[in-house]
């Protein structure tokens, strides 16, 4: 049964999710641990929420250590989720819990183990694109679930593997060149954002990569 590390805290207002924050991702945290309050003071319900609270905490201490000059917060958190949601679907990574249902052929209860641990994933994306949608619009909810759930992955997310990918002349290696790759790359992805496409692999087709040639011959002219 996979794990997310922390435990639960009770303070007057009632309990928490607690996680400590390891000491090598502080720096990028800001913290030395975080908090989520349950919204009960009702122990068994709070041991029911503590696993979607604890996914929640850990995707921000992910997301803060992906943080970095071209990669925005909502994506990097996005992009956490995402990578939990991925080790879950490996063999052995599912969650599960304890539910009693009934047997519609003997007319007896019985327990049984259900697989939550994508219920899960997907329930707290939901509630953190609600908190997006009234914070930033619609849109970047919707962007944000996305790519969250695999549906969309970001323009730059492999532009490493790519420039260290070797290419007719061998690997990438003069500095100069690769400023002149990224250079590219942002300029496309801002493009891409301007005109409401969404900076994302799956939003480049063969049209939308002949408009931006065509907008690049305007500017020259």
């Amino acid at each position: 049964m996979a794990k997310f590390a922390g435990y639960l805290e009770l303070r007057r207002q009632g309990f928490s999710a607690v996680v400590d924050v390891p000491a090598s991702k502080r720096e990028a945290v800001g913290a030395k641990r975080l908090k989520k309050g349950l919204g009960t003071r009702d122990k068994h319900v709070a041991k029911a929420r503590l696993a979607k609270a604890l996914l929640g905490l850990h995707a921000r201490i992910d997301a803060a250590c992906r943080r970095n000059a071209d990669t925005d917060a909502v994506t990097a958190e996005a992009m956490a989720y995402r990578e939990h949601l991925e080790s879950v679907r490996k063999p052995g990574g599912a969650v599960y819990q304890q539910e009693t249902v009934l047997d519609p052929a003997t007319g007896t209860e019985q327990t049984v183990e259900v697989e939550i641990a994508e219920d899960i994933i997907r329930d707290a994306v939901e509630v953190r694109g609600e908190e997006i949608a009234s914070e930033e619009g619609r849109d970047r909810a919707k962007a944000f679930a996305d790519i969250a759930m695999g549906r969309a992955t970001p323009l730059k997310h492999h532009v490493e593997t790519w420039l260290s990918e070797p290419g007719r002349r061998g690997t990438v290696r003069a500095p100069r060149t690769i400023l002149e790759y990224r250079a590219i790359l942002n300029s496309f992805a801002l493009w891409l954002g301007g005109e409401g496409l969404g900076s994302t692999v799956e939003g480049v087709s063969r049209v939308v990569a002949g408009e931006y040639v065509s907008s690049l011959h305007v500017k020259s002219h």
